[in-house]
């Protein structure tokens, strides 16, 4: 696990970008990834290597994170007071 957190952090740094489009939210998720990974290294089965287990774990992270992000009233046209009325409306 140290070597993942020393060697290759600016690697799954970009590898988390490419999901989040954000830098500073892509280095939080890496760190909460890590923070999973050690949680859970009780469960690594050795399966697949160190790298991709944990490339798996920062995956679901940033798509927990992606998601927490999508508004939950829906989208913003869809609300009454955004439609168009008959005085907006230039003819």
């Amino acid at each position: 696990m140290e070597r993942l957190a020393s060697d290759d952090y600016h690697r799954f740094v970009k590898f988390a970008y490419v999901t989040v489009r954000n830098v500073h939210s892509a280095e939080d998720c890496v760190q909460e990834a890590f923070f999973t990974a050690i949680r859970k290294a009780h469960q690594y089965r050795g399966e697949s290597t160190i790298d991709t287990w944990f490339t798996t774990i920062l995956l679901n992270t940033c798509r927990t994170f992606r998601r927490s992000k999508i508004p939950k009233t829906g989208l913003k046209f869809f609300r009454p007071q955004f439609w168009p009325t008959l005085e907006n409306i230039s003819a």
